[in-house]
Formats: C-alpha cells, sequence, structure tokens
C-alpha cells in the first residue's frame, strides 16, 4: 500500500497494511486516540519514493507499528507525543438530604422532619 500527499491527515482512524505500506508526504500527523498507520510487514515514512526526508512526522496519542517488518521513518523533526486530558475536580454540595426508610423508599430529609413534627 501507498499513500503520497503533499500533507497527510490522519485524525482517529486505523490504516493497516497486510504487506508493506509507504507513507510518502512532506507532513505526516497522525493524531487522536485511535489514529493508527500499521503494516504487517515494513512501514516506510518519508517525503517521496527516493528516500527525501519529511518535513515533520507528527504522532501525538496515537500508533505507528509493523507486525513482522521494519518501521523506517525519513524526517527532519518527529514529534511522538502522548497528550494528557487535563482533570478536573470539583466539589458539589447537596440542596436536599434524602433519609432511607424500607417502608417509605427514599424520602426528602424535609419530608421526614415534617412527619416526625405531625407525630409530636
Amino acid at each position: 500500500m501507498t499513500l503520497a500527499a503533499t500533507t497527510i491527515d490522519n485524525r482517529s482512524s486505523t490504516t493497516t497494511a497486510h504487506g508493506d505500506m509507504r507513507v510518502f508526504a512532506s507532513v505526516v500527523h497522525n493524531t487522536g486516540n485511535g489514529a493508527t498507520l500499521h503494516s504487517q510487514k515494513n512501514l516506510w515514512i518519508q517525503k517521496d519514493a527516493q528516500g527525501n526526508k519529511s518535513n515533520l512526522v507528527e504522532n501525538r496519542s496515537a500508533t505507528i507499528k509493523t507486525n513482522t517488518g521494519d518501521l523506517v521513518i525519513r524526517t527532519d523533526r518527529l514529534e511522538n507525543i502522548i497528550s494528557r486530558a487535563d482533570t478536573i475536580i470539583s466539589t458539589e454540595r447537596p440542596t436536599t438530604a434524602l433519609v432511607s426508610d424500607s417502608r417509605l423508599g427514599w424520602q426528602s430529609l424535609n419530608w421526614f422532619y415534617n412527619s416526625l413534627n405531625l407525630l409530636w
């Protein structure tokens, strides 16, 4: 399989060759969870068939792999980066408390107190 373009932008999809794979481009973006360039045999990533270097190969939170062959990347700049998700932690305060009673099921705390007042 041969992929040839000025720029190859693979976002979150899998491209698999059952034999060799050749990726010819000045710029290759392989980005996003699930983005994969996968060859069963050999995989070349470079600018052209003559073996000139690409300007950039970006593999961000993605996979470039072979099963049994060589992996050859010819580039001026290789960015192999794992992006991490920002974690946001927030604390919520309940506006209504709940009390469990096997006979009544879940009832609001306000209703429960009102019921107690009626019993007095």
